[in-house]
């Protein structure tokens, strides 16, 4: 079970990102959870535009991407 719900705000290393996978990375960029929280690979929204996709309408078209949620971290408020 997923230890995320909608809504939460995350940070995921870029090098995760599909299309971002550069070797080395360690640019991290912060997202909120917007779909499929419980699955182990959520839909992330990130604050900017990383020629993604729209996680099936639950985001900003540009903005989401399905991540395995062991390459996410939760960020406490």
């Amino acid at each position: 079970m997923s230890q995320f719900k909608i809504g939460d705000v995350v940070m995921v290393d870029i090098c995760h990102i599909p299309r971002h996978q550069f070797e080395g990375s360690s640019i991290c960029v912060i997202g909120t959870i917007v779909a499929d929280a419980e699955s182990t690979m959520p839909g992330v929204e990130f604050i900017c535009n990383m020629h993604g996709h729209d996680c099936d309408g639950a985001g900003i078209y540009g903005n989401c991407f399905w991540i395995y949620e062991d390459h996410i971290i939760k960020l406490e408020a």
